[in-house]
């Protein structure tokens, strides 16, 4: 009795952390929407803003759009994912720390996991 006991508790605890809210983007995928979504950011405020002929807010609202589509997502889903991330430091810790190590690796500070034409 004391070992289904013991079992019990062990899967009741080890499936209570592993539970996101409905509709959060699960880590590894946020990861990736995350990556893409920080990489556009920092193409416009690098090079778009100081193009007068560009408006800077249109291309970033367009860049995170067609991020959004590409990964089959809502603005809205990922905005809650985020903000609920972001409610978990520690979850958010995780997540970033990961993307920073397999940038490390993968060192791609001049290659974009999108595509080239994304940009423009």
């Amino acid at each position: 009795m004391r070992k289904w006991v013991f079992l019990f508790i062990i899967v009741l605890i080890s499936c209570q952390g592993n539970d996101l809210p409905e509709g959060i983007i699960p880590p590894e995928k946020m990861q990736i929407i995350f990556w893409d979504y920080i990489t556009a950011d920092i193409y416009v405020s690098e090079f778009v803003l100081h193009d007068t002929a560009v408006n800077g807010i249109k291309k970033n609202i367009g860049l995170q759009k067609k991020i959004f589509e590409d990964n089959k997502i809502t603005k809205e889903q990922f905005y809650s994912s985020y903000k609920y991330y972001a409610s978990h430091p520690d979850l958010m810790k995780n997540m970033l720390d990961t993307m920073i190590k397999r940038s490390e690796i993968v060192r791609i500070p001049n290659k974009k996991r999108l595509k080239k034409d994304f940009y423009e």
